[in-house]
């Protein structure tokens, strides 16, 4: 299962900025290949987000890449707990239990 950044351009608010989401791609339970987003919370312009992150040079910076490591490390703490549980985790099961 892997995650990763994803800034919908083509959804903005009233100010320009759009919404970043944390992709989660994986197998579903029948084996297909599938995928969900979970909204962070944080909007950035697109000079805001390179590398697959967000810029050290966005405002609140510090705030915002918090918010998204809690995010981040929130869905991983759920992959594992779920792995030691015996299951085998998929997007959706993870979306569900975030």
């Amino acid at each position: 299962m892997k995650t990763s950044l994803k800034l919908n351009k083509r959804q903005s608010n009233s100010d320009g900025l759009h919404p970043l989401y944390v992709r989660i791609r994986g197998k579903s339970s029948k084996g297909k290949d599938s995928e969900v987003s979970i909204y962070s919370g944080i909007d950035l312009s697109p000079k805001q987000f390179s590398g697959g992150g967000i810029s050290n040079k966005t405002p609140n910076y510090t705030d915002k890449n918090r918010r998204l490591n809690s995010i981040l490390d929130d869905v991983e703490r759920i992959i594992s707990q779920t792995i030691e549980d015996g299951l085998e985790p998929n997007p959706q099961y993870v979306k569900k239990q975030f």
